[in-house]
């Protein structure tokens, strides 16, 4: 059976998603808040989800809120922040047990969405700001996570390559800034940019899992205050440069990475899956087959197709005297895949890996909410079956043409010599 959703609109610029799947036995209302990327405020953006979640006025400390939390069931509260596009997406969730399953007929559920309403209206704060112990705690975790980036050097590249792809978007920016950035901020000053937040972000309220939302309905309509908001579409694509831009950067490093972003006009997420799939993103694919398994060219090869851009990025680890011709066949295995040359097989193997993503989706509540969230954003609510479905409709034509009208943007080198760069 299909979950049952519904949408609606309780004032310009704040929705409620529900969905209700009655296989589960628990709840999570996730507030969304949505702004443009602004780099003045990306430190406190990044921050403020973690201090919001672990603590309130009530419960001004880890272990005071840990506390209520193990009394209501396990109910858990946890906050994120995250760029989609050019989106900054501020999130706060609470999941818990539904009341029909508690052991004495307690209304969980009351319980839970009010100490999210604590979290989100009533957090601590002492002296204008945040509070500064858990602010601090804070800080120093999101600047471990900062430094631990260097560690993993194929995501830490294609971090510096997007400053070249998404030159002059906000997409070129980190999340949260700079590390200088975070050290700076000061509580009160991130008061500060977390009260504009609420003020002016667009709110996507959603609901999901086996319990009647409608009990809740005081909590939803807190947010429909009347007031204006917007937020940039999560749909930005970016523009090919006329001619591509080639960037190489030093550190010290054991062996280079290669990033080669390329951008379409043609814009068909569907196709676009199937054909990333088909070229560079699974063991069958033709750089996973050729580039790393029959020329030996690099230790690790693969494509992914980044959606809120239109971009697909083609991310691998060589060793320097085989940069060149690397890139030149990652280059011609696209020219392939444009050329047609890929087989039915090729394509049923691709929807099939794509297919049994979609399978998994709805066995959670919070990957659920989730896919429903990515539809709302995309303008179109859909099942997973759907979604499924339309990844079957593409067509060995489409998946060429794609490929065929794939211009390339940015070659970017990691290799090795000097100190670490700055992201």
């Amino acid at each position: 059976m299909q979950p049952e959703y519904q949408y609606k609109e309780l004032s310009k610029g704040v929705s409620l998603l529900t969905i209700h799947d009655g296989k589960f036995k628990s709840n999570a209302i996730t507030v969304r808040f949505l702004t443009g990327f602004n780099r003045r405020d990306a430190a406190a953006l990044a921050l403020i989800p973690a201090v919001i979640s672990s603590c309130c006025e009530k419960y001004p400390t880890g272990k005071e809120f840990s506390q209520r939390l193990s009394a209501l069931y396990g109910t858990s509260v946890s906050g994120s922040s995250d760029q989609k596009g050019d989106i900054y997406e501020i999130a706060f969730s609470v999941d818990y047990l539904d009341d029909s399953f508690a052991l004495n007929g307690e209304d969980i559920s009351a319980q839970a969405c009010g100490l999210l309403n604590d979290c989100i209206f009533s957090p601590a704060i002492e002296n204008g700001g945040f509070a500064k112990t858990e602010f601090e705690m804070r800080r120093n975790d999101l600047l471990d996570a900062i430094d631990g980036e260097i560690n993993d050097k194929i995501s830490y590249a294609l971090n510096l390559a997007y400053e070249t792809v998404y030159h002059g978007e906000p997409s070129a920016e980190k999340y949260y800034g700079t590390r200088e950035d975070v050290e700076k901020i000061t509580p009160r000053e991130a008061y500060e940019v977390y009260k504009r937040l609420l003020e002016t972000a667009k709110v996507e309220i959603s609901f999901c899992g086996c319990g009647d939302y409608k009990r809740l309905a005081p909590f939803f309509e807190r947010f429909a205050d009347g007031k204006i908001r917007k937020s940039p579409a999560y749909i930005s694509y970016s523009r090919c440069k006329q001619t591509p831009a080639q960037v190489e950067k030093l550190m010290n490093v054991a062996q280079a990475n290669l990033v080669l972003a390329f951008k379409p006009q043609i814009h068909d997420i569907y196709t676009a899956q199937v054909m990333s799939m088909i070229y560079g993103g699974a063991p069958f694919s033709k750089l996973f087959a050729n580039v790393r398994e029959k020329l030996r060219l690099c230790y690790f090869c693969s494509a992914m197709y980044s959606e809120p851009k239109g971009t697909m990025f083609v991310v691998s680890a060589v060793e320097e005297k085989n940069i060149a011709l690397a890139e030149k066949e990652i280059v011609n295995q696209l020219s392939l895949v444009a050329d047609g040359d890929f087989s039915d097989d090729d394509i049923a193997s691709a929807k099939l890996a794509l297919t049994s993503r979609m399978k998994a989706v709805g066995d959670r509540v919070f990957s659920l909410d989730g896919w429903y969230n990515l539809c709302l954003k995309r303008g179109e609510i859909i099942s997973p079956q759907e979604y499924s479905q339309r990844l079957n409709n593409v067509k060995h034509e489409d998946i060429a043409a794609l490929a065929r009208d794939m211009k390339l943007d940015t070659v970017f080198v990691l290799k090795n010599g000097g100190e670490p760069c700055e992201i």
